[in-house]
């Protein structure tokens, strides 16, 4: 509520929380819990994993990503390199020979 004059400049601002009698005592605002909160129990017992379980789980994970991606890259570099008078033993050979894309890729890891 604004209450001004208007022979002066007095203004008068009335807080919003006058009148209020819940005092929050300022340390209680800024203790937060340091440990993850759980909403259920079972959550909060579950076993997770620590970071060299992380480390081994997310490289596997790279290679086999790197690994799927050579194999798919070396099967359309072989299908594409495919002739018509090609026999179907010599198909199959183009696909299942490693072409240099697909080495090189599951070689970086």
């Amino acid at each position: 509520m604004v209450k001004s004059t208007t022979a002066s400049l007095d203004v008068n601002l009335e807080s919003p929380y006058q009148g209020t009698q819940v005092s929050i005592p300022v340390r209680n605002i800024y203790q937060l819990p340091t440990a993850p909160q759980y909403l259920f129990d079972e959550e909060a017992r579950r076993s997770r994993r620590n970071l060299s379980d992380n480390l081994n789980f997310f490289t596997g994970c790279g290679y086999l990503l790197r690994a799927l991606g050579g194999g798919a890259s070396g099967l359309i570099a072989g299908v594409k390199s495919f002739k018509p008078s090609d026999t179907a033993k010599l198909r199959a050979n183009w696909v299942l020979q490693p072409s240099d894309l697909g080495e090189d890729c599951i070689n970086i890891c």
